[in-house]
């Protein structure tokens, strides 16, 4: 009798364990994934994208994505000149996956940051060896204007996995805030600006230490390597 209890035990177990196995969502369990933008060389300052993603409960994960900056694929906002840039941009967020929101699963909220440092090449007319306002004569010349900026977001996002739970697409959006810092290096020896130096200023987005609207959204693909 207990041989007969303990063999319909282990069937009930294993009946739930495998239907629960057909019931699993895509991607919750604990899994690693290389992830890109493929829009990333269409970006104000454009490159190539190749982050990371590590998810280790059913709940958080958090992400890893560094984009190279090579080039910038529109004209400069105030000089209407296409200027060359190089540089790096991380982003990173720490994410709560909800189990259905609206009817939806794999939705999740995060926190989401990021830092950018981008040097962009650019022509100016200097003054040299000026003295009140007085120069000797004016040289037009190169010099790198770099910019660093730092911002926060909370976001939203939804996976939406392949049949082979392998490949997916991940749709975000979000609101938060961002800050600029300008530099200017390889100025002319004994050079100086004759105005202040042109920085762009896409809508006005340009005062130091100023906090303006940061908007991060778009697609990114993903593959789960396991």
């Amino acid at each position: 009798m207990p041989r007969i209890i303990f063999c319909i035990a282990l069937l009930l177990t294993t009946g739930i364990v495998h239907c629960q196995e057909k019931q699993k969502i895509p991607g919750t369990s604990r899994s690693v994934t290389i992830r890109t933008n493929p829009g990333s060389f269409l970006e104000h300052e454009a490159g190539v994208m190749l982050g990371v993603g590590y998810r280790w409960s059913h709940r958080y994960s958090a992400t890893f994505d560094p984009m190279f900056i090579f080039y910038k694929p529109y004209p400069d906002f105030n000089t209407l000149t296409r200027e060359n840039a190089t540089g790096i941009k991380i982003k990173t967020d720490f994410r709560y996956h909800l189990t259905r929101l609206l009817g939806f699963s794999n939705v999740y909220i995060a926190p989401d940051f990021h830092y950018k440092n981008v040097a962009t090449k650019r022509w100016e007319t200097f003054g040299m060896n000026c003295i009140q306002g007085q120069c000797d004569y004016y040289m037009n010349a190169r010099y790198r204007q770099v910019l660093n900026e730092l911002g926060a977001a909370l976001k939203g996002g939804i996976e939406v996995f392949s049949n082979n739970d392998r490949w997916y697409l991940e749709l975000y959006g979000g609101l938060g805030f961002k800050f600029s810092f300008y530099k200017e290096k390889g100025i002319p020896v004994g050079g100086s600006f004759t105005s202040a130096p042109e920085r762009e200023a896409f809508f006005g987005m340009s005062r130091e230490g100023v906090a303006y609207p940061n908007l991060p959204g778009g697609i990114k693909l993903g593959y789960r390597i396991y």
